[in-house]
């Protein structure tokens, strides 16, 4: 296993001054809201590890501290997000307008902080469903929702009081599934939005879809595979899968937050292989969420220090894009991440308010490709 790091500037503003993170900076305004900038060489870099250049888009999303968080591309080619602070869905169509529709719900996600100053990060998972609706779960509303594409929302409350839905995705049945982190349960919701509950051994967080047809789910301390039946398997391990994804190698890839980060992967009979996520001169960081990107490789966003966002082959070989003010002195800034029908890797900046497109080809051997930059 080895590690590359990237620089990688996309704000406007950062904590701290360049002189003291040494970056050369060029970069080029293409509209209002919207600026690639390339990192064009930094300080030597660590023993072991190399760095190289990437290429970021950044958009600004209209409404002040919205605190987005959920992405997924949609079935219009528009990248969709949860603006948790801003109580809204937004999109971004391919023409990069951002357009936002306001969650029926107030306080959906909750307040901002508990002491009025400190940011909260929000859950706040949103997929595509079978009816090509955009279907999310209201973390403080304690409700599951789905938006059309013409902008009209309908709301259908958790069975169980205090339930904090979290992760959400489409199965393979047509069904929605999400978890509740509040109740230690699993919930399936038909397109019609009847709720059916299955309970869980330990607390749920993440879910997804495998190709065979399982559900899995991300928890603190194991994994779980439920069959379209409500079947639950359980895999205990020491650590928390704080988010799931399927794989392109058929495998079930997780970001494991808990003791020493990892990225790990299960197979379809439950064996764990974890891949420790190299963290030189970072204080701690832990993986937040991960998608599976065009290029056939694991992309992964990190909270807390470390301020980057990750690459990681399905052999254990990682690639780092570190963000400003790396490393970061505490709070979130990278949130969640997908996927985009562009072929790009997307993800959110929380405390900036922003969109942020990863050119997938932001790769080792790949810094000189962008020629006029």
């Amino acid at each position: 296993m080895h590690l590359i790091r990237t620089i990688a500037l996309f704000s406007f503003t950062t904590s701290r001054p360049a002189s003291l993170i040494h970056w050369k900076v060029t970069s080029r305004q293409l509209a209002a809201g919207c600026a690639v900038i390339v990192i064009a060489g930094c300080a030597g870099p660590s023993a072991g590890a190399s760095r190289t250049s990437a290429r970021l888009t950044a958009y600004t999303i209209p409404t002040a501290d919205s605190r987005p968080v959920g992405i997924v591309a949609g079935p219009d080619g528009a990248m969709w997000f949860i603006e948790t602070l801003g109580n809204k869905v937004g999109k971004l169509s391919t023409a990069h307008v951002v357009t936002e529709y306001t969650i029926p719900t107030e306080g959906a996600y909750g307040p901002m902080s508990v002491d009025g100053i400190t940011p909260q990060f929000k859950p706040a998972g949103i997929t595509v469903g079978s009816d090509g609706s955009l279907w999310f779960t209201e973390y403080a509303a304690n409700k599951v929702a789905k938006l059309t594409s013409l902008g009209s929302f309908t709301e259908y409350p958790i069975p169980s009081d205090n339930a904090y839905p979290d992760g959400i995705v489409a199965g393979p049945d047509g069904n929605i599934w999400l978890t509740e982190s509040g109740t230690d349960k699993v919930a399936k919701v038909t397109p019609r939005g009847t709720i059916t509950e299955y309970p869980l051994a330990r607390i749920p967080y993440s879910i997804a879809a495998s190709a065979d047809g399982n559900i899995w789910v991300g928890e603190g301390g194991g994994l779980a595979k439920i069959t379209p039946g409500g079947l639950v398997t359980n895999y205990p391990f020491a650590g928390s899968a704080g988010a799931i994804v399927a794989g392109p190698d058929g495998n079930m890839w997780f970001a494991d937050w808990n003791g020493s980060p990892a990225i790990g992967k299960v197979t379809a009979f439950g064996k764990i292989t974890r891949y420790s996520i190299p963290e030189d001169h970072i204080p701690v960081a832990y993986p937040g969420f991960i998608t599976t990107a065009s290029d056939g490789a694991l992309w992964f966003t990190m909270d807390g220090f470390g301020a980057f966002v990750g690459r990681v082959s399905t052999t254990g070989d990682f690639t780092e894009l570190t963000l400003p003010g790396f490393p970061y002195s505490g709070g979130y800034d990278s949130g969640g991440i997908a996927a985009g029908p562009d072929g790009n890797v997307w993800f959110t900046s929380v405390l900036s308010d922003e969109l942020i497109k990863v050119d997938a080809r932001s790769q080792p051997g790949t810094a000189d490709a962008w020629p006029g930059f």
